[in-house]
C-alpha cells in the first residue's frame, strides 16, 4: 500500500494494498487527527499493491510510481495525488517495475531507485529524467527500503533481497549526486519489506520489522551514524508509515498471524497504540 504525509494539509493519504483474500486494492483514503475518510476521486490508479511513493514538497503532490496492479500484470506508470484527485502523468517511465522511492529536500525532487535495474532516477514534477552517479548499490530483487534522513541530510537505502536470494543488510545514503556505502559500527541483520520512515522528531530513521525468511519483531534507530535497537511493537512486515514531524504513525502491514489494520504511533521513545 502507499501511505504518504502531507504535512502542507497536515494528512496522509493511504492507497491501495492488498486485502486478506489476496486481492489488490485501489481504495483511496485519507488520514487526519487520528480520523479516517474514504475517499471517491473522479479518478484512480489500478489496484495495486508496493508501489514507490513519496511527497513532493514543492509541487505539494504526493507521487506514485509502479508495482503491481490487479489485471494488466506489473506496472510502470507514474500517478499524482494533488489531495482531491489523483491525474496520471504523461512522462517517460523508468523501466524497472520493483522500485522505492525518496523526497531530496535539496535538489528539490523524488529520488526513485529502480531495484532489479540499480538505476536512480529522479522526478522534476513533469518528466522522470535517469541520472548517472559515480557509484550506484548493486540492487536487488525487490524488498529495499528508502526514506529521507534528517540526520545526515542524505536519501537512506536500505536491506532488500540480493541476486542469490539472500537478505541484505546493506546501508547506503544519496547525497544528491552519488551514492555513499555506510559502514556502521553496528547494523540490523538483512531483511526485505522493512518499514523505513524519517523520524523528525528524534533527528533521524526509524527501521521497524520486515522478512528474512520469517517475519521480524525489531525496530532500530539510524542516528546519521549508526544503528542501534528500538522500541518493538512486535512482528510486522510491509506497513506503512508516516512522519508527522511530532511523532511517526505506522499502519497495516502483517503480523506472524494476519493482515492487521492496527494505527500505532511512536513519540521517539515508546509506542503507543491508536
Amino acid at each position: 500500500m502507499t501511505f504518504v504525509y502531507m504535512p502542507d494539509r497536515q494528512e496522509a493519504l493511504l492507497f491501495g494494498g492488498q486485502d486478506a483474500a489476496n486481492r489488490y486494492l485501489n481504495d483511496t483514503w485519507t488520514w487526519k487527527a487520528g480520523c479516517w475518510t474514504q475517499r471517491a476521486p473522479s479518478h484512480s490508479p489500478a489496484a495495486r499493491t508496493n508501489a514507490a511513493a513519496a511527497y513532493d514538497a514543492v509541487r505539494h503532490i504526493v507521487v506514485v510510481y509502479g508495482s503491481y496492479p490487479l489485471t494488466t500484470g506489473f506496472a510502470t506508470d507514474t500517478w499524482t495525488w494533488n489531495g482531491d484527485d489523483w491525474q496520471q502523468a504523461t512522462t517517460t517511465e523508468p523501466p524497472g517495475y520493483v522500485a522505492v522511492a525518496a523526497y531530496d529536500p535539496h535538489i528539490q525532487r523524488v529520488v526513485l531507485f529502480a531495484e532489479r535495474m540499480a538505476q536512480t532516477w529522479t522526478w522534476d514534477g513533469t518528466q522522470w529524467q535517469q541520472l548517472s552517479p559515480e557509484t550506484e548499490p548493486p540492487g536487488s530483487q525487490a524488498g529495499s527500503s528508502m526514506t529521507f534522513d534528517p540526520a545526515s541530510h542524505a536519501v537512506l537505502l536500505f536491506g532488500g533481497i540480493g541476486p542469490n536470494h539472500e537478505y541484505l543488510a546493506d546501508t547506503w545514503a544519496w547525497n544528491g549526486v552519488t551514492w555513499h556505502q555506510m559502514t556502521p559500527q553496528t547494523k540490523p541483520p538483512g531483511r526485505a519489506y522493512a518499514t523505513l520512515i524519517s523520524a523528525s522528531s528524534t533527528n533521524g530513521v526509524l527501521l521497524v520489522g520486515g522478512e528474512n525468511g520469517a517475519i521480524l519483531a525489531d525496530a532500530w534507530r539510524w542516528d546519521g551514524t549508526t544503528w542501534s535497537l528500538a522500541a518493538s511493537i512486535g512482528p510486522r512486515v510491509g506497513a506503512g508509515a508516516i512522519d508527522t514531524g511530532s511523532s511517526v504513525v505506522l499502519f497495516g502491514g502483517a503480523t506472524d498471524k494476519q493482515l492487521t489494520n492496527e494505527a500505532w504511533a511512536w513519540d521517539g521513545v515508546t509506542w503507543s497504540k491508536q
